[in-house]
């Protein structure tokens, strides 16, 4: 969600709009790969953590969803530190449905 949004600023002459991480690319390279990297952890921590619940792996289970919610905070600190708010607002905000879906869960 985070790289298809339009939430990522991008200055044409006086004006800024609001692009999609493809299109972001008037800031350093090294934020760039950070983003890229942090969205890929993520996307790729939720796919396991999907695989984990389809096929009824309990074990590690726990280190997921605690790996998840790391990475998430790391991501809105950073999102934070570039000066991308909006990124950093969507983020913070997925962050807390994440955390309140944790804690709501039957403890089975």
């Amino acid at each position: 969600m985070l790289i298809l949004l339009p939430l990522f600023p991008k200055k044409t002459g006086e004006t800024f709009s609001a692009v999609a991480l493809f299109d972001y690319t008037h800031i350093s390279f090294e934020i760039i790969c950070i983003c890229w990297g942090l969205f890929a952890a993520l996307i790729i921590i939720g796919a396991v953590k999907m695989l984990m619940n389809y096929r009824s792996i309990e074990k590690g289970r726990s280190a997921v969803t605690g790996t998840s919610l790391v990475l998430s905070i790391i991501a809105v600190l950073f999102l934070t530190m570039a000066r991308i708010p909006y990124a950093a607002t969507v983020a913070f905000l997925l962050l807390l449905i994440k955390g309140i879906m944790l804690f709501k869960v039957p403890k089975s």
